[in-house]
Formats: C-alpha cells, structure tokens, sequence
C-alpha cells in the first residue's frame, strides 16, 4: 500500500466479466465486497468514483489471460493499479475453499498490510518485440511436431532416414521422391511434407520479421551486444532482451537469476542445509534460451566466421569482454564434466561464475545489459554433487564437527590439545568436557 492511499480495491477479472470487487478501508477491519460487473471499463470507473477519489485508491488484480489492458487504462485514467502474480500470492495452509469473492477480499487486505508484491509491466513496445519472439517460438515448436508426425509415418511404413540428422533440405528432396502403392497412404504422406513446408515457410517469415522489427528500437544495442556472445545469434538475442527487458531493474545479478528460476530449491532449517533442484518458477523462455546457449561452452574457445561477422559493428570492449566469458564458460563447462556432473544439469550450472561477497551489485560505467552475461550468471548455484557415505574411523572420541565416527581413521594432518566446553562422540551424543581429559582436533581426508 503507497503512501497517501486510503483506500486498496481487489479486482477478480475473467473474460466476459469483473467477477468480484472488494474494498479495504484503512485499519484492521475485514475487507468488502462491494459487487461484480461486466468487462465493462466505464461502469467499473463509476463504481470506483462512488468509493474514492483516484489519487486515494490503490488498485490490485491478479494476473491471468486478460493481459494488461485494464491495468493500462486504469492508469491512463489517474488510478493506481498493479498486477500480481498468483504463485507471489500469499496462501493459508489450512484453505480448501476457493472462489472468486474469496480471493478479491484476500488481495485487497493483503495490499493494504503491503504484503503483495507486482509484477513488471512492459510497455507497448516491449510487448510486441516479446509476443512476436513468442510467435515464432511457436511455430518452432509446430515445426519440430509436424517434423516428428512425418517420421513417424516413415516408421510406421519401416522406413528410416539415415545420418544424424533428419531435418537437412537434402533429407527433403529425398523424402519427395518416395512413393507408396495405397493411394490413402500417399496423400497423407503428401499432406506431413506440406505440413512441414509450411511450418518452414512461417519460421522463416517471423524470423525475418522479427529481425526487421528490432530495427529502431530503443534495447537494439544491447541485442546487438548479447549477439556477440558464443551460443546466441540475432533470435536469442531479441527473445532474450525482449523477455528480461530493462535489465537495470535488478540491482544484482543474483536477483535476476532468481526471476528466471535458475537458482536451487532450498528447504533448511537450524544447522541442516538442503538444496534441492533450480525453482523453474520465473520466466521459462529466458531459461530456455540460456540452457541451448550453454551447449556451445563443450567445444573449446574460438570466435568462428559467424560471431566475427556479429563482432564487426562491436566496440573493442564489448569484443574483448565477450571472448573473456566465453573462456570462462568453457572451462567451467570442462571442469563440471570431468566431475561426473549430468550433462543437464551443467548446461544450468555453466554460467556460475565467481562473484566477490563484497563487490558491489553492478560495476560501475558498465551498463548492466552488456555486463549481463560477463557477470550476471555467477548467481547460478553448482551442481549439487552426489551425497557420499560416511567415512567410518576408529571409536575414539574426537572433535569430528559433523562427520560420523565409528571404525578406522583416515587422519591427514597432525592433532594438538584444545580446551572446549563439551564435545560429539561417534554416535552423535555430547557429553562435558572433564578436567584432566584431553581432546584432539582431526581433519578428515573424506576420499570422493
């Protein structure tokens, strides 16, 4: 809740219709419901004018499929509104009734405690480059279908595409050649290749038309920065940007790994740490886009004919701080493989990079979109290694500080007498230290 507010309004905003608006006055009274309209922008400013003044009311509404049009009006009009995302929403663990009044009278108290967090809102702009990336990410996506209902036709017929890969041109022309004696097995054979023909010919369409789209645009220059970088070309570039937009809004690199769901679940409690995998609760496309992008860190470092044609129009810094990255991404590729990490999990963990604890968020005179990814992915967790045993030693009593004792010792360096309080025994019990005993410090060489 803004300062100056009076007044938090809960919107609930389906399809056809504003299902429920709640009203929280100030204090600590139960929010409401004040009724329910038709997606109606006029009758619902009338109803907010019979409430409160615009500058008085602050206005939240969940975000779902209706996009951001409402919230845009509203704020052209003078009102304070914000959208939140669900998963952000605060839930009680013991509610098993859900409804629409329910959940308007809920986001309305809990904007008025300031518990509610908004999410960010692209302008105009921004939300074309992003819709059409997503477009053709779509239509990627039907390529690959379509593509895989054809072969599976071949298959079905036991025919098989050799080499390693089934989607060349050559592979096509072949593929047009072939015949079958059914004449239903050859139309519907003729319908998956012009299907796939098709899905070519949109691809490529938005393809081009999104390179033409970025032409102007006001992040242009830092798509034309990220396309320096190994493993993204001119169509990641602009999905990326497009999805993550002004980077500057995060002020560490930390926190942008945290919205793309890149950093690792956590569950600890006391003295216990448990890390599970990364969250995948922040924006999926970013989080693709990078993972394809970590693949091309298992070749060893070189700047192909490809990336010195998008190195021409670069500065010398940028050139020099991508082929910097690049180094360090493949050693840190090489050095998580030859530890038995999966292959999937390093192609999450390869950005991990070393930041300081005490450097700041951004370096200074450096804009945070071309430091994005020098620096921005040390924020990324390594790959958990595998649990090991419990290495047993002798039964004696020892300062162990956390590992289990019990049979021979594997002792790397030398002991030396310390005065402590109390201390563990090999079955996890303390007991106090006595006068006249002694207790030896030990480092234990756990072999992996």
């Amino acid at each position: 809740m803004n300062e100056g507010t009076k007044v938090d309004v809960g919107l609930d905003v389906h399809k056809e219709s504003i299902a429920a608006i709640a009203q929280a006055a100030p204090g600590r009274g139960p929010a409401r419901l004040v009724g329910e309209i038709g997606h109606d922008v006029s009758r619902l400013i009338k109803r907010l004018q019979a409430l409160v003044q615009p500058d008085d009311v602050h206005i939240v509404d969940e975000a779902g499929p209706t996009g951001y049009g409402l919230q845009r009006k509203l704020q052209a009009l003078g009102y304070a509104c914000e959208i939140v995302a669900p998963s952000l929403i605060p839930r009680r663990a013991g509610e098993r009734v859900k409804t629409d009044r329910r959940d308007c009278l809920r986001e309305a108290e809990l904007s008025r405690a300031g518990e509610l967090k908004a999410i960010w809102i692209p302008d105009p702009a921004d939300a074309a480059i992003r819709e059409l990336s997503r477009a053709r990410e779509d239509a990627v996506n039907a390529r690959t279908r379509a593509r895989h209902q054809r072969h599976r036709f071949l298959l079905r017929h036991d025919l098989r595409v050799a080499g390693k890969t089934a989607w060349t041109k050559a592979v096509g022309r072949c593929l047009g050649t072939l015949s079958f004696e059914a004449i239903g097995s050859q139309i519907a054979f003729t319908e998956c290749c012009l299907a796939v023909q098709a899905c070519d010919a949109r691809v490529d369409r938005l393809s081009l038309s999104l390179v033409q789209a970025i032409q102007g645009w006001r992040r242009e220059g830092v798509v034309r920065a990220l396309c320096a970088l190994r493993g993204i070309d001119g169509v990641s570039a602009v999905g990326l940007v497009a999805e993550i937009a002004d980077i500057a809004r995060f002020d560490h690199p930390h926190k942008l790994m945290g919205s793309l769901g890149l950093v690792p679940s956590e569950h600890s409690s006391g003295e216990r740490v448990s890390r599970g995998p990364i969250t995948k609760s922040g924006n999926a496309h970013a989080r693709r886009l990078l993972s394809e992008a970590a693949w091309c860190y298992r070749f060893k470092p070189r700047v192909c004919a490809q990336v010195q044609r998008r190195h021409e129009d670069l500065p010398e810094s940028t050139r020099a701080m991508a082929w910097s990255a690049q180094v360090r991404l493949t050693h840190r590729y090489a050095k998580l493989q030859a530890r038995g990490v999966t292959l999937n999990k390093i192609c999450v963990a390869v950005w991990h990079a070393s930041w300081p604890a005490s450097s700041g968020p951004w370096p200074r005179r450096v804009e945070p979109s071309t430091f994005l990814f020098q620096h921005s992915m040390s924020s990324m967790a390594r790959a958990p290694r595998p649990r090991q045993p419990p290495r047993r030693i002798d039964e004696q009593w020892y300062l162990t500080r956390g590992y289990e004792l019990d049979a021979s010792p594997s002792l790397a360096t030398a002991h030396h007498s310390i005065a402590l309080n109390s201390f563990t025994c090999h079955h996890g019990q303390r007991r106090p230290y006595e006068v006249g005993e002694r207790a030896v410090h030990v480092q234990l060489r756990i072999d992996p």
